[in-house]
């Protein structure tokens, strides 16, 4: 199967893609219970009736060494039958009772749910062979890899790059002058939502929590100490999904969790309104009344990339139908829904309330949604196109190339750097970048003044040693988690 974002080869069990980190939403995933694979809309297993806790299920296997196998264990056929998937909406799945979370809920290891499997000689074989293995493949993910990605590609021999490589700039020298728009807001949403700015403090998600900054990233506070991604922050709630790929919202001052949605994406709050994509319904488009709690669908086809105007009363939006990639609009409530550009095959689209930016057949061409008028701007083919303090950005993923995008022109090249994860917060870009720790967040403005902010990953105790010793290393700049 190919990755949605990056079209690079992926097996169906990957969590995700081993070449641009992007979740994979279609993964296979077997039945805890049984070992019985689930079809992407299952609730209850179709073999053996064991419920499916969420989209992260073990995966079980047996290892050629064991001469008998286990009926627990074994991979079953699923038998073909009339019966109906039962699929619960978000609102059926809410009518039951929630239970309210005071502290954080970390990720549950796999867990044996009848008694019997602690009897089974069998079962403490496999568990005993799974844990080395997994032991083993961790110890070589840690020391090569994050998502699939080698961060030694870059670099000459078995040496990293140091951050003194990186950064030629120092965080006192950032400040958060500008307002995030609304749009930049909606697109840090579709690429993943890490970061969000309300009211002169930063919002950052990363592996270690949530962290709110002053505007000059001078003061920080730990606000929630969970893995999240696609933060919102409003005057009363912390907004966020959920490692289970369920929707949550924190109050700020209280601490108290509720959970708002299961298994959505791409989740965008606009006038008391959350658009988001329910994975659990074909990846269609919903709209959800943060006041009625009441949710509405809007359509019928996988959509990405969504951007929503109230003033235009419109939703533009990447749909993929009949394996095509096309640019949509349609009403708020759903009406009116058309094609605007037929096959672009790339999900790579920008809005600023005046022109949609999107690529086909390597030229990049912005949309004039008033005057209906597209104009070609330049030969380019990029992952990602981007607004930043109002000059167009191409993020050249694959060739590790930032460049600003002008009409007939090369275009200045702002990073050579190999980013992740790339967000935009007024005048600057927030930026995971390799090195020595794995990854770590650095701030980036448009001409290309790099300074470490913090660690995303925490270092082992050999690359802490490292950086100790390491009197390139600006320890003023460092906020430990």
């Amino acid at each position: 199967m190919k990755c949605e974002r990056c079209n690079s080869d992926i097996d169906s069990i990957d969590a995700f893609c081993g070449y641009c980190g992007n979740k994979n939403k279609q993964a296979v995933t077997y039945c805890n219970e049984c070992g019985s694979k689930f079809r992407e809309d299952d609730i209850f297993c179709r073999h053996c009736g064991t419920k499916k806790k969420s989209k992260v299920n073990t995966i079980i296997t047996v290892p050629e060494d064991v001469n008998e196998t286990p009926r627990e264990t074994i991979k079953q056929d699923i038998i073909e039958s009339e019966m109906n998937d039962n699929v619960l909406s978000n609102d059926e799945r809410l009518s039951e009772e929630v239970p309210v979370f005071t502290e954080p809920h970390t990720l549950p290891t796999a867990v044996a749910t009848k008694n019997s499997h602690f009897k089974n000689r069998n079962i403490w074989i496999i568990s005993i062979t799974l844990l080395l293995m997994s032991n083993v493949l961790s110890g070589y993910i840690r020391n090569n890899s994050y998502n699939g990605y080698n961060f030694n590609n870059h670099q000459s021999g078995s040496s990293r790059r140091e951050r003194s490589h990186i950064g030629n700039s120092h965080i006192e020298n950032f400040k958060i002058e500008k307002e995030t728009t609304a749009f930049m807001q909606q697109n840090n949403i579709n690429m993943n939502g890490y970061s969000f700015y309300y009211k002169e403090t930063f919002y950052l998600a990363v592996v270690d929590g949530v962290i709110a900054y002053t505007q000059d990233f001078q003061e920080k506070e730990i606000i929630l100490d969970e893995n999240v991604s696609y933060i919102h922050v409003d005057e009363t709630y912390l907004y966020y999904q959920g490692w289970n790929y369920d929707y949550y919202r924190m109050h700020l001052e209280t601490k108290e969790t509720e959970k708002l949605l299961y298994n959505i994406f791409y989740p965008q709050h606009v006038d008391g309104m959350l658009y988001y994509q329910d994975d659990s319904d074909g990846e269609s488009m919903y709209r959800y009344n943060l006041a009625t709690q009441e949710s509405t669908k809007l359509n019928t086809i996988r959509s990405f990339q969504s951007f929503v105007d109230v003033a235009k009363n419109s939703i533009y939006y990447i749909g993929l139908e009949d394996d095509e990639f096309s640019i949509y609009r349609m009403d708020l409530d759903g009406q009116n829904n058309e094609i605007m550009v037929r096959g672009i095959g790339t999900t790579a689209l920008n809005y600023n309330g005046t022109y949609l930016y999107y690529s086909k057949d390597g030229i990049i061409y912005s949309y004039d949604v008033a005057a209906q008028e597209h104009k070609e701007i330049r030969e380019d083919n990029p992952y990602q196109i981007l607004l930043i303090d109002d000059t167009l950005v191409s993020w050249d993923y694959f060739n590790d190339i930032l460049r600003k995008i002008e009409d007939n022109q090369t275009g200045e090249i702002i990073s050579r750097e190999s980013v992740f994860y790339l967000q935009v917060i007024g005048e600057y870009f927030i930026c995971w970048i390799p090195d020595g720790g794995y990854g770590t967040v650095y701030v980036l403005d448009i001409d290309g003044n790099c300074a470490f902010l913090t660690d995303d990953f925490k270092l082992d105790e050999l690359d802490n040693d490292a950086y100790e010793n390491n009197d390139n290393r600006d320890q003023n700049n460092i906020f430990e988690l």
